[in-house]
């Protein structure tokens, strides 16, 4: 009979034994299943690509809505706090659709009450001239600067 122990055999020079870190399949040595592990990194290389521009992609179409509410007159805070997502202001080609955020800026004017804003008026300029005809009480200087002489005579 040998004496054998379930506890793992210390070696001076390699340590303890244990197991590998990495699985077999993880390890591209093996064959058709190194293969098989680095079309699983291609696949998550590209899944992270794709969620990252998708990302990028939503910050666009909410800078894009931000733009078009601000320019609307109302606060884009006040239209993502009615609860619109941002799939309901985008059309099915991936852009953001004009109608449908005009739509919710009047849906959140209601809601919030905001009236739309009055058209500037232009003051009244009534008894006011250009000043293109008002004689200089100054000699214009520049004038006599390149004057034939240089000093002011013509």
């Amino acid at each position: 009979m040998s004496d054998e122990s379930a506890e793992p055999v210390n070696d001076p020079v390699d340590g303890p034994e244990t197991p590998q870190d990495t699985p077999a399949e993880d390890t591209p040595d093996s064959g058709g299943s190194g293969e098989a592990a680095r079309y699983r990194h291609q696949l998550r290389d590209a899944e992270a690509a794709r969620d990252d521009l998708a990302a990028k992609l939503e910050t666009l179409q909410r800078v894009q809505v931000d733009a078009q509410v601000t320019a609307a007159g109302v606060r884009p805070a006040a239209l993502w706090a009615t609860g619109v997502a941002l799939s309901d202001l985008v059309g099915a080609d991936g852009t953001v659709d004009a109608d449908l955020v005009a739509a919710a800026v009047a849906a959140t004017r209601e809601h919030f009450g905001i009236t739309p804003p009055s058209p500037r008026r232009r003051l009244s300029v009534k008894g006011l001239k250009s000043g293109l005809g008002a004689p200089s009480s100054r000699a214009n200087r520049w004038s006599a600067a390149f004057s034939p002489d240089g000093l002011g005579r013509e």
